[in-house]
């Protein structure tokens, strides 16, 4: 009996080979263009996305950007973080806001344009350092490119940051930074950076033990050199709750720590790790892709990508587990899942990594050109063009709505109390400690 030489059909080999010869032209021209390709594509996507936000009809739309852009604005003007003021963010974005507030003067709807400017800059920072990381651990240029440009694959990625500050892109651009510093010895920044990242975002921790983690097998010194530049980043984020006495440290200590304690997130875990490939749609392929990458990373490649299977997984844990009330959510897992498309688009093959290559770029077009959908499989992300309300600035009092918050921000309207966005969690919070939704100092007592 005769056998046939290959079992793959020829016309499939004739299409895998000119595949491949494509992919190698394409390899060869990114060679020394792949970082270029990302900031341009990466800005092009960032740019048109705050342009289709900021030119919806009337005052900008703020989702709740209104609540890290109003904090800061306070905190510019002597308000004491924490204290006379609630929140459960660590102070550096606020920090940050605060110093776009500064420099914007009593300009509101130009502090809101720099506050736009300053996260698009960071996520572009994001698809870039994602890109380099892949590098670093591929050496594959297109690998690179699909990496960094895989973030979107949520169209939230590039429309979430032309509606104000949004802390989750200044999390990733820190903490990558931080590996990126690791992974060529500069101990120092590398501290230095993970300290920003978890002074954006309690769960960035994972970033620090990463960087400490690198430092570890290059011996003590390294690891005191991580330390120290944690420790004066850390020194200088603290610095406004420090001066606050001990009320503003254990007012800060309630507010980032205990009153998560008191946030309930809807749904159980099984609904949460349901929702994850549901907002995804088109992304869901690419989504799987990565997550075999990281795979990969804790297996086979665990020698050099070891910290994006450890970052990916926490991220995606801490997202399916806690914290995945929308889209954003899911920015961290996704910045690593890149990191894990760049290793299996490395190992593929000429052919395969072609595929992947593809395949980024089309899901990059539909979602950013045309918002995540055309009616198949998907509907497009829908922009309201009603107008965000505004409420008359003599009719503002505490307790706040949405539209008393509009003008708190937009008439630069001091807040007659610490609860200026009163939700369900810190509802919870008064209700342990005893307190009052309006009253002017936030409790620095333990419920």
């Amino acid at each position: 009996m005769a056998y046939a030489r290959s079992a793959i059909p020829p016309a499939f080999e004739r299409v895998r080979d000119a595949v491949a010869a494509s992919q190698r032209r394409v390899d060869a021209w990114l060679a020394g263009r792949w970082r270029a390709v990302l900031v341009v594509v990466a800005a092009i996507a960032q740019g048109l996305s705050a342009w289709r936000v900021l030119s919806l009809p009337g005052r900008p739309h703020l989702r709740d950007s209104r609540i890290f852009e109003y904090v800061g604005w306070q905190v510019a003007r002597g308000t004491t973080l924490y204290v006379e003021t609630f929140e459960v963010k660590p102070p550096l974005s606020f920090e940050t806001t605060a110093a776009l507030s500064l420099l914007a003067g009593d300009d509101q709807l130009l502090y809101h344009y720099l506050t736009v400017v300053a996260t698009c800059v960071a996520a572009v920072c994001v698809v870039v350092l994602v890109g380099e990381l892949a590098h670093d651990v591929t050496g594959e240029p297109a690998a690179a490119v699909a990496a960094g440009l895989s973030l979107y694959v949520l169209p939230l990625f590039a429309l979430r940051s032309g509606f104000g500050f949004k802390a989750k892109y200044f999390v990733l651009a820190t903490g990558l930074l931080a590996v990126w510093f690791a992974q060529r010895e500069r101990d120092g920044l590398a501290g230095a950076a993970a300290a920003a990242s978890v002074g954006y975002w309690q769960v960035a921790l994972v970033f620090p033990v990463v960087v400490l983690a690198f430092a570890t097998g290059r011996g003590r010194r390294a690891v005191g050199r991580v330390v120290l530049g944690g420790a004066v980043v850390s020194a200088l984020v603290l610095a406004p709750v420090l001066l606050a006495g001990v009320d503003g440290v254990v007012a800060m200590l309630n507010q980032t720590v205990l009153v998560t304690a008191y946030a309930a997130e809807d749904g159980s875990v099984l609904d949460r790790a349901v929702r994850v490939p549901n907002m995804l749609w088109w992304g869901r392929g690419l989504f799987a892709v990565g997550a075999l990458g990281l795979g990969l990373a804790a297996t086979r490649d665990r020698d050099s990508a070891w910290w994006a299977a450890v970052c990916g997984a926490w991220f995606l844990a801490v997202a399916v587990a806690f914290d995945l009330d929308a889209a954003p959510d899911l920015f961290p897992s996704l910045a690593f899942l890149g990191v894990g498309i760049a290793l299996v688009a490395a190992r593929v093959g000429p052919a395969g990594r072609g595929v992947v290559l593809a395949a980024v770029a089309a899901v990059v077009v539909l979602n950013v050109g045309f918002l995540g959908g055309f009616g198949v499989v998907a509907e497009p992300m829908t922009l309201s063009t009603e107008s965000p309300p505004v409420a008359d600035p003599d009719d503002v009092d505490a307790p706040y709505s949405t539209a008393e918050h509009h003008a708190l921000l937009w008439h630069g309207i001091p807040a007659d109390t610490c609860h200026v966005f009163f939700g369900p969690t810190q509802e919870a919070w008064v209700d342990a400690v005893e307190g009052s939704p309006t009253e002017e100092r936030c409790r620095t007592t333990f419920p």
